[in-house]
């Protein structure tokens, strides 16, 4: 967007243009702005106005020096001394403390300027208010949300490419540039809506002949429209195949959550998580999740992958699972924003357990058959009870790339008794498959252990 006109002292008299954003991770976000001048005055045309409404859980705000993490103006808000001064856009909605000089803002408005200009320079990121101060922006969601942004003419000349929030805790708490010119978010549908959403329709046609006397004919049938969007534009195709946990982190995949299966907490404790539908065709037009339990969520997916806690081009956003029962279910379409005719519905159930063994279903090809390993994870060895006793002679050890990391030959007398063990001395840390096969090389379950030394 680029201003026409200047309005220095009053927002929201010139354009204003207002966006929606949907928020799944709380937390504090950096707000930054990538943006240009056209004349020749670079101090003259580089801000915009810029609100997010200051709500009493709503935070829209700057800060002396940048924020390091979320926990840090949570502690501010809980009256703690960061070392480090907080304001708010004058004229807020909740009535918090302003800079009260240097273009402070107006009608819970900042004033966005760009620093460091350079005519001709071209378009930069840079998101500062508070003249001759240079204070970042942020923005703190206790929960997920949908809130809306207002952007409002300030300069005439500015031109504003794009603006983006970035969760300080996971993209760091400066500029990350790669995330910043990245893909955009996905976008919401908005407007009339078309054939494929009210899909499907119950069509009638009459044939009239000109004969005489006239006859005719009139079949009915039901019409569903569907969009092409590029593998997922055949209604009732679409499926999902599976659920993966990842490390939100590191982006990285953990293992595949199946129905009734246990987690221990240990091996997530304090990771940020993010769970991932996995469909077929890889690409849809969108999925819808809802996740009941300690965290609850609803979320709607329109571009892979498809994550519960939703992702910028594939860096997932993160949350915290802690100790309770889950249900997840999600749902693909043909369609994007939900439109067409939907998939079947796939829903599991998993638990975050305290202790105890962390129970994983068996890929078994023996019925009525449960092998128990523990600790899980571990750092040493590991305790294998089979219930009721089977003959387990060999277990492979594989890492989640596929590749074969150690094979254990089991003794006869042990495995007869139901209850042997195995060491991982000497295995990096990380997510293995355990494999338990029979003498004759049969495998009777496999297992998801991870390896702490």
């Amino acid at each position: 967007m680029e201003a026409h006109a200047n309005h220095f002292s009053v927002s929201e008299v010139g354009e204003t243009v207002t966006y929606d954003i949907q928020v799944s991770t709380p937390g504090v976000y950096r707000f930054h702005m990538k943006s240009e001048f056209s004349g020749s005055v670079a101090s003259d045309e580089n801000d915009t106005w810029f609100r997010i409404a200051n709500t009493s859980n709503i935070h829209f705000f700057c800060v002396s020096s940048d924020l390091v993490n979320t926990a840090e103006f949570e502690a501010y808000l809980g009256g703690g001394n960061i070392g480090k001064s907080v304001y708010y856009p004058a004229g807020n909605a909740q009535g918090r403390p302003d800079f009260g000089a240097d273009n402070p803002g107006s009608n819970g408005y900042f004033k966005v300027f760009r620093n460091g200009d350079v005519v001709g320079g071209g378009n930069k990121w840079s998101a500062e208010t508070i003249d001759f101060h240079s204070y970042a922006v942020y923005a703190y969601f206790p929960n997920p949300t949908t809130f809306t942004i207002s952007m409002s003419e300030r300069s005439a000349g500015h031109r504003v490419d794009r603006f983006a929030l970035t969760q300080i805790d996971l993209q760091g708490p400066g500029e990350p540039t790669t995330v910043l010119d990245g893909p955009q978010s996905s976008r919401g549908s908005g407007g009339v809506v078309g054939a494929a959403e009210n899909s499907p329709y119950t069509v009638s046609v009459t044939v009239t002949d000109t004969g005489i006397p006239q006859e005719a004919t009139t079949i009915q049938f039901d019409w569903i429209v569907g969009t092409d969007t590029g593998g997922g534009g055949n209604p009732g195709i679409e499926t999902i195949e599976s659920f993966t946990l990842v490390n939100a982190v590191t982006n990285t995949d953990l293992f595949d959550i199946t129905d009734g299966m246990q987690i221990q907490e240990s091996t997530i404790q304090g990771i940020g998580l993010n769970i991932r539908a996995n469909t077929n065709p890889p690409v849809v037009g969108s999925v819808s999740f809802n996740l009941s339990g300690p965290v609850s969520a609803n979320q709607t997916e329109n571009g892979a992958p498809y994550a519960l806690f939703g992702d910028a081009a594939g860096d997932y956003f993160g949350n915290i699972l802690p100790i309770g029962s889950y249900i997840l279910s999600a749902t693909p379409y043909p369609n994007s924003s939900l439109g067409g005719v939907p998939g079947e519905t796939v829903t599991v159930q998993f638990t975050i357990t305290a202790v105890g063994n962390s129970i994983l279903p068996n890929d078994s090809l023996e019925e009525n058959i449960t092998v128990l390993l523990s600790p899980n994870p571990t750092s040493y060895e590991v305790n294998v009870v089979t219930q009721p006793i089977t003959n387990i002679r060999k277990v492979h050890i594989f890492d989640v790339t596929g590749r074969l990391v150690r094979t254990m030959e089991i003794d006869e007398q042990l495995s007869k008794s139901g209850q042997f063990g195995f060491d991982v001395l000497g295995i990096e840390d990380g997510v293995y498959i355990i494999q338990m096969l029979s003498n004759s090389n049969q495998k009777i379950s496999e297992h998801r252990l991870v390896i702490r030394q």
